[in-house]
């Protein structure tokens, strides 16, 4: 994604991704380097009212 994207159709409803991964191990050596996305908005649960 870079810097001149038009986000401003994007909502909380439709948004697609995919979850989950496969892994084969060779040799017995499984080698894994993960990021994530965080998926929502913490605004809302942060502010919220206790």
């Amino acid at each position: 994604m870079d810097e001149n994207s038009d986000l401003s159709g994007i909502t909380k409803d439709n948004v697609t991704y995919d979850t989950g991964t496969n892994v084969t191990a060779v040799d017995g050596v499984i080698i894994v380097d993960m990021a994530s996305i965080l998926l929502g908005n913490l605004e809302a649960a942060l502010t919220a009212p206790r």
